[in-house]
């Protein structure tokens, strides 16, 4: 005779950080969150971060042109600002400092390890950005020595694009160091905004070309204390569908850097985050047309935005329903900005900065 087995299935339960800045399971914490996993963005047929939130509820995604859009804009809440949703790479904000923009294509969707989507107002621990909610994403981090992975994929309009993360970790022990380089570089040749009998001499299709390298570097010393420094950098091309005289005709152009510096450790009970960063946007247009009364224009467009900050964020478990949460939060940034008109004698110049800073605190039961 055989004796009853009895199997039982463990579920564990999902953690999240963005709604209190600490480790919190979900079904406790009195906030809406959707928890998106990398393998469900493995399943999605999507190669711009910003297209997995489609299938989000109160998450409006804006990107008119497809993968050729110069630019994409997340919304929450029904506020149509993106200025008013603050996005998160590992806990550093991503949005410019001068109105709040977000640069999607250079986040790549294949070195996602998660996503956690706050919705509703979240200003008094994050400050500016997040009125509509927050939006965190958490890259992957290598779990064995050595790690490749590459994805190549096509589509219509010869659009080809190469993914490629390379990965190691000597953390035994847990103590060591950890190690990671990604990369991904996209071109297509776009398509016509007009249809073939209205189309005239000027009119050329919407081309792409951009690239992405970073890396980081990491050490963790034990449990209780990790280091962390990291590098991006993204540039791009984008055609509009306008060419006349100049060459590549009316583009926009990107290049962005991101350096970040992260700590996570625990002393007495204590768990302390701490996030420096550096980023920096360079902007450029070039605008060429022939307008409605024959005239031909030349506008050139450029900016450089540079943003820097500093959060400190500190959280103790003082007994067994009560939280407390405090922290710093200091930001600068400063924007440069010109029009030049080349067909006429006009120029325009704008300069502009700004400072915050914050204390939060919050005590929760």
């Amino acid at each position: 005779s055989f004796g009853q087995i009895n199997m039982d299935t463990i579920t564990t339960k999902e953690v999240v950080i963005t709604a209190n800045r600490y480790e919190k399971e979900i079904d406790e914490i009195p906030a809406k969150i959707e928890l998106i996993k990398s393998k469900e963005i493995d399943q999605m047929p999507v190669n711009n971060l910003d297209d997995v939130f489609n299938s989000i509820s109160n998450v409006n995604v804006n990107r008119s042109w497809g993968p050729f859009s110069k630019n994409s804009s997340v919304t929450m809440r029904g506020l149509s600002s993106s200025a008013r949703t603050l996005i998160l790479l590992d806990g550093v904000p991503l949005n410019v400092a001068a109105g709040g923009s977000v640069n999607w294509h250079m986040i790549d969707p294949d070195n996602v390890a998660r996503i956690e989507i706050t919705k509703g107002p979240n200003s008094a621990l994050y400050g500016n950005n997040a009125m509509g909610g927050v939006i965190n994403i958490i890259t992957k981090k290598p779990n064995a020595p050595l790690s490749i992975h590459s994805n190549t994929y096509v589509g219509s309009y010869k659009t080809l694009g190469q993914h490629l993360r390379v990965t190691g970790s000597k953390i035994k022990e847990e103590k060591g160091m950890y190690w990671g380089l990604n990369g991904f570089g996209r071109k297509g040749n776009g398509y016509f905004f007009d249809t073939e009998a209205t189309r005239d001499y000027t009119d050329t299709t919407t081309f792409i070309w951009e690239y992405n390298g970073g890396g980081y570097l990491g050490y963790q010393f034990n449990p209780q204390h990790k280091v962390e420094v990291s590098l991006d950098y993204y540039d791009d091309l984008r055609n509009i569908g306008t060419q006349v005289f100049e060459k590549n005709g009316s583009y926009f152009k990107f290049t962005n850097t991101i350096i970040k510096a992260n700590y996570w450790g625990r002393i007495k009970g204590f768990n302390i985050t701490v996030n420096a960063y550096r980023k920096q946007k360079d902007y450029f247009n070039q605008n060429e047309k022939i307008n409605s009364g024959g005239e031909y224009k030349l506008v050139e467009s450029s900016s450089i935005d540079i943003d820097e900050g500093f959060c400190i964020g500190i959280d103790k478990r003082i007994s067994k329903n009560n939280y407390l949460t405090f922290g710093a939060d200091l930001k600068h940034g400063n924007t440069d900005y010109q029009d030049i008109y080349f067909t006429s004698a006009d120029e325009v110049y704008y300069q502009g900065y700004y400072n915050f800073a914050a204390l939060f605190a919050q005590d929760e039961h």
